[in-house]
């Protein structure tokens, strides 16, 4: 309730001083809070809200943006072909205007779209280039993100079991340090990942990981996360 009041509010002081520039980003978050929040409807209003004035007021960078969003919510929807689509717009604009930040972002729901497709070795090359944009900025909470991709991949194969476990155990450390907790509607999959390696790992082979994960520095952790030794090494 709070967070509605406060996006109401700040959108019709937007739209009497006609600050269109911030009134996108202000829909496009509404629409991602509703997203996460399981308001579908809402939020695809928003996005397309957002999109249209974007594309009106030639705020191309806030389009690419929108254009990723609303490929995840396409994907949780079941539409994969749109969601690529959007998802491929989305990441050729940003790679024309250099927009790093969200192009780190789209790479990365590009990935998650080719992962749930069982694409895993797109989905592998995606997840390693949008980790390495947000290791260069230090957006850590995108690294921790990355890296818990990037073990669930990983666990396709059962003999990088180990790897996985490390990198994993890598990310819930950055999470810690970052104060950075998984939101609700991304427990889920870390879960599963977390379930999975459990599954095919011993107990003490598990505690033993965990700690070999833990020990890693951020940038050994990366740096792991983007070494040779990868299960997947195939391009998009």
């Amino acid at each position: 309730p709070q967070a509605a009041q406060f996006y109401q509010e700040s959108m019709l002081v937007y739209q009497k001083l006609k600050n269109h520039a911030d009134l996108v980003w202000l829909l496009l978050d509404r629409g991602e809070l509703a997203r996460q929040q399981g308001h579908d409807q809402q939020a695809a209003a928003d996005f397309q809200a957002s999109l249209a004035l974007a594309q009106e007021t030639g705020h191309i960078k806030a389009v690419a943006s929108v254009l990723s969003s609303l490929a995840i919510l396409a994907h949780e929807q079941g539409d994969d072909n749109q969601a690529t689509t959007w998802c491929d717009q989305s990441i050729a604009i940003q790679r024309k205007i250099g927009d790093k930040y969200g192009l780190a972002e789209s790479l990365h729901n590009r990935g998650t779209i080719a992962y749930d497709r069982q694409e895993y070795a797109a989905a592998w090359a995606y997840h390693q280039e949008s980790l390495t944009l947000r290791q260069r900025l230090q957006e850590l909470r995108g690294v921790a993100y990355s890296l818990e991709a990037l073990a669930a991949l990983a666990l396709t194969k059962a003999s990088s079991a180990e790897w996985a476990g490390q990198v994993l155990s890598a990310a819930a450390k950055l999470r810690e340090a970052i104060g950075a907790p998984l939101a609700s509607c991304d427990r889920p999959r870390t879960e599963q990942t977390l379930a999975a390696l459990r599954a095919v790992l011993s107990a003490e082979a598990f505690a033993m990981v965990w700690a070999d994960g833990r020990a890693l520095t951020l940038e050994q952790a990366v740096a792991y996360a983007l070494s040779p030794q990868e299960p997947f090494q195939a391009a998009p």
